[in-house]
């Protein structure tokens, strides 16, 4: 029975801790979380316009259109063949979606790098979950994510 006791009051004192946690991000560890989520982004923004010249430029594509169109009918037979999708069309949108999941492994690869290397996974979950629940401290990194774009441009 005192075990249940002393677990029960012991329950505060390991929210306060976590609590006491989460309040010792430092400027500079949000500012190196705000630096990592930028180049993530940028990355994400170069691939996917890397990503969109390959469907313009394949011509089975009609510059994104029918990749658009196949897209849109989820892979539905009944739908392709309203579309009256080709083979060959059928086989170089597949080829696309490969080579996009390629891109989400490679992003998804350098972020969690990036984490385990330069922040560390434990760090990026506190900033993350302050960034959930503090609206202030989401306020705080919001500025010096704009700085950091602002130095970029």
């Amino acid at each position: 029975m005192k075990k249940y006791i002393v677990a029960i009051l012991m329950v505060p004192l390991i929210s306060i801790k976590l609590y006491s946690q989460d309040a010792t991000i430092s400027e500079q560890d949000l500012k190196l979380f705000a630096a990592m989520e930028d180049s993530v982004s940028r990355l994400k923004s170069e691939k996917a316009h890397y990503f969109n010249q390959l469907v313009v430029e394949d011509s089975l594509m009609n510059f994104g259109k029918r990749f658009l169109e196949i897209k849109s009918s989820n892979l539905l037979s009944s739908e392709l063949i309203e579309l009256d999708v080709e083979p060959l069309e059928l086989a170089a949108y597949n080829a696309l979606m490969l080579k996009y999941e390629e891109i989400k492994k490679q992003i998804k690869a350098v972020k969690t790098s990036l984490i385990q290397e330069e922040l560390g996974v434990e760090l990026y979950n506190r900033i993350k979950r302050q960034l959930r629940i503090n609206p202030s401290f989401k306020a705080k990194y919001e500025h010096v994510i704009d700085e950091i774009r602002d130095q970029t441009i």
